[in-house]
């Protein structure tokens, strides 16, 4: 079964990166999204994207969260797994049926507060949180704790190696470019696309190290710069 990882990285510009992958495969990218306007912009994105859980009061089904990369829904990604009961003949009661599997994990960076010289907080600098807030409010990240894997520290994206903030950065582009990940500006008609390969490296990163999943960590181990 091909599983997701839809990894968001949300402030004045925000990334987005739709990632797969399989069994024996290693993450690919599957759609990309980089877009400005803060909140304004993330809540257009998402009500493009995405349906919250509801029912339908005519058939009595009920239909968890979901995600569909594609502005017609023609598919659509589970954020959980689904049940229903249905009668069972031969024991004469109700079993729980399994209706949808959960396919779909969101993960999100975290929003660091810092404490060094030459920083201030200023109003462009924080929208991260209302980003957040956004995103918690419509159920599609969990309220933060510590122990919540789905967010993600700001330096978790650096996994190809390097010593410093500005060499890790050039080797994780390295390793985008190498490995199909990468894009620019001209991609999205925007400055530049570095929200966009931030939420990529985090979502690859989560791959490799929270789902265990040995393709990907492959890739990353066996990759030479």
């Amino acid at each position: 079964m091909t599983e997701y990882v839809l990894s968001i990285d949300p402030g004045l510009s925000t990334g987005v990166a739709l990632l797969s992958y399989e069994e024996d495969s290693p993450a690919e990218l599957v759609k990309a999204w980089q877009f400005t306007g803060g909140v304004s912009g993330l809540t257009a994105w998402r009500k493009t994207h995405w349906r919250g859980a509801y029912r339908d009061s005519e058939w009595g089904y009920e239909f968890g969260p979901r995600f569909s990369p594609d502005p017609g829904r023609f598919w659509d990604l589970h954020v959980e797994t689904l049940y229903e009961e249905q009668y069972n003949p031969d024991t004469d009661e109700y079993d729980e049926v399994e209706t949808e599997k959960k396919n779909l994990t969101v993960i999100c960076e975290k929003f660091t507060a810092r404490n060094n010289r030459g920083f201030s907080y200023t109003t462009a600098s924080l929208e991260p949180l209302r980003g957040e807030g956004a995103l918690i409010d419509r159920g599609i990240m969990p309220d933060y704790t510590v122990a919540e894997k789905r967010w993600r520290d700001p330096s978790l994206q650096y996994f190809a190696g390097g010593t410093g903030k500005a060499e890790r950065k050039k080797k994780q582009h390295s390793f985008l470019k190498a490995n199909g990940f990468y894009r620019t500006g001209k991609d999205f008609g925007t400055a530049d696309a570095d929200d966009f390969r931030s939420a990529c490296a985090h979502g690859i990163a989560y791959i490799a190290r929270e789902l265990h999943h040995r393709p990907t960590w492959d890739l990353i181990s066996s990759w030479e710069n």
